[in-house]
């Protein structure tokens, strides 16, 4: 971790309406929040006619602006996480304004995260489950009660460790996982789960014992063992099997691992993200199948938006130093993937984990892609370099006017990063439109 930083730093927001019209603010108010969502200083107010900049300590961990009107009540809010440095000023172009709730209401919500299992250094026998449990009892707490409430629960892969070549690991630690599920508020509530594949649930890793290298490889002995247990929660079957005509060449029955399903005005795309095409392939997507899912939503006049889920991100993160393959989508469907989602209008954005940060960027094409893979794992270091990581869930929310806009929640990452018992608050360190 880096050493902390002695003095301030320069914050220039630039054309902090963007799009928005004057007459609907009269003033912005800026707070600066630590990383256990304290305040810094006191908030301040700057006139909508004028940029803002700003001295930041560097403590801050996030921005917040309230966009006000003249009765000073709230018309919409931008939040973000900010690093200081003492080097350079911190510049953000244009803010995304999120309506107010009472301007433009909640229709459809649901959350998302990734990647909460162990390291193969943390496991132990009184943890079968292989969960970092204490982040994971306390999402699975705080979920069902949030406000407005959501209907989906999806938990986007590596939910255990695994990784070991048969089925045994596999089903004592998805049975263990799904213990302290069903021992959770959210499990007793009217969210629904939908947990999907990771690598962790359905590769395997083989050591080189020339060079001591791990590397994956498809296990397809774990297909039947988390469709068994997983069978309650599992939400469609229409994925792509070995049947003829077979664009995607898959070579095992996926028709439960990547499968759509409707809620509403939504459509849900799930995607397996290692789809088994041979005994090495990694990062493959079934293309084909994916873009007659997705031709079908985009003619259905009952449908409003759609979102696409998987494990791995098309694009790693900043600092990955995983290969496509492993790390993210295979090379050769990296470009196709990502111009399927922009081909489509009423997808709104591709949502996945793997890497063990909490990312958001555009691909190709302008679609979205949102990492919510900070959900227990052991953080990347790029992301926790100077104690701004976090570990937590992401909300999404449909709003009446069609806009999508996203809520990333988190608590500061203890040490050791399993500890037994959470020491701090959960607060919002991310507001934005996803579109």
């Amino acid at each position: 971790m880096a050493s902390p930083q002695t003095s301030t730093s320069r914050l220039v927001i630039s054309a902090p309406l963007g799009a928005r019209s004057s007459a609907e603010v009269a003033s912005f108010e800026v707070s600066l929040r630590d990383v256990s969502g304290s305040l810094v200083e006191a908030p301040r107010t700057f006139p909508s006619t004028s940029d803002i900049q700003l001295s930041v300590p560097p403590t801050t961990a996030v921005l917040e602006i309230d966009y006000l009107a003249s009765n000073a009540e709230v018309q919409g809010r931008f939040v973000t996480v900010i690093d200081p440095d003492q080097s350079s000023d911190i510049t953000i172009d244009s803010p995304a304004w999120v309506d107010a709730e009472s301007l433009d209401p909640t229709v459809s919500r649901f959350a998302i995260l990734g990647c909460n299992r162990l390291g193969f250094s943390e496991l132990s026998d009184d943890n079968p489950s292989s969960a970092n449990r204490a982040q994971l009892m306390a999402d699975l707490s705080e979920i069902p009660a949030v406000d407005p409430p959501i209907s989906h629960f999806f938990f986007s892969g590596d939910l255990v460790t695994n990784l070991d070549p048969g089925t045994e690991t596999l089903r004592t630690q998805l049975t263990a996982w799904l213990a302290l599920f069903r021992s959770s508020p959210l499990a007793a509530s009217s969210v629904a789960l939908v947990p999907f594949t990771g690598n962790h649930e359905i590769l395997l890793s083989l050591e080189d014992p020339a060079t001591g290298v791990y590397t994956e490889f498809p296990n397809p002995a774990a297909l039947p063992v988390w469709t068994s247990l997983m069978d309650t929660y599992l939400r469609g079957s229409n994925g792509p099997t070995p049947a003829a005509p077979n664009p995607d060449n898959v070579t095992d029955d996926q028709s439960r691992l990547s499968y759509t399903f409707q809620s509403g005005e939504t459509l849900f795309v799930v995607l397996n993200t290692d789809t088994f095409i041979d005994d090495t392939t990694l990062g493959d997507v079934p293309l084909n199948w994916l873009s007659d899912r997705l031709d079908e939503g985009e003619s259905d006049p009952g449908l409003r938006q759609i979102f696409v889920m998987g494990h791995k991100p098309i694009v790693a993160p900043p600092g990955a130093d995983e290969p496509p393959g492993p790390g993210s989508i295979r090379s050769e469907e990296k470009s196709p993937f990502a111009g399927l989602l922009a081909g489509h209008s009423k997808v709104r954005g591709y949502l996945c984990a793997h890497a063990h940060t909490w990312n958001y960027r555009n691909l190709e094409g302008g679609t979205p892609q949102l990492i919510a893979g900070n959900g227990g794992s052991e953080v990347d270091p790029d992301f926790n370099a100077t104690g701004r990581g976090y570990y937590g869930y992401t909300l999404i929310s449909v709003h009446s006017s069609g806009t999508v806009h996203l809520e990333s929640w988190g608590r500061p990452i203890p040490e050791p990063y399993n500890a037994a018992v959470i020491q701090s608050a959960t607060s919002l360190r991310e507001k934005r439109r996803l579109n």
